[in-house]
């Protein structure tokens, strides 16, 4: 994800420096305050347990996505939810497409299309949601999963530090 300050590139370096200094064991709790897009917390989730926080609520699902994508099996749904959203060609005209398209407004992060898209793609991951069809963790991988692919989508420089 484009994010200023990212630590991606860093990470195993402040793993390093952290092992070096600290024992840790599989007990041993890590509490990343400022979890950003969850550089820090993703590298230690197998060597101990991971507490993550963060000012920022996408940031929180976007990094615990990052920790969970593997126990994600989708059994509920039934089918794989990523090729359903490739091959199915829907849109929704709902918040996305009214706030960050020129199709509701005069702003245009976002095409109508790929607005469309994301609102579609977002209710739908709500739905799945609030008929149980997938867990917790799967809602939130999904949603950190819409999260990742509107950077690729959008208008935008790819720093989101502009405020």
């Amino acid at each position: 994800m484009r994010y200023l300050g990212n630590k991606e590139s860093i990470a195993s370096k402040i793993k390093e420096v952290v092992f070096d200094k600290v024992n840790i064991q599989q007990d041993t709790v890590l509490f990343d305050a400022f979890c950003g897009t969850g550089s820090v917390a993703n590298s230690f989730k197998d060597a101990c347990k991971v507490i993550i926080n963060d000012n920022l609520h996408c940031a929180v699902t976007y990094s615990y996505r990052r920790m969970v994508a593997n126990s994600c099996k989708f059994e509920n749904l039934g089918f794989d939810p990523f090729e359903y959203f490739n091959t199915i060609d829907l849109e929704e005209q709902g918040f996305f497409y009214n706030t960050y398209s020129p199709g509701g407004s005069s702003r245009m992060y976002l095409t109508e299309q790929n607005a469309g898209r994301v609102d579609f793609f977002r209710h739908t991951i709500e739905k799945w949601k609030n008929d149980n069809f997938v867990t917790e963790e799967e809602y939130q991988y999904l949603l950190a999963c819409l999260i990742e692919s509107v950077s690729f989508v959008s208008n935008t420089a790819g720093v989101y530090g502009a405020f």
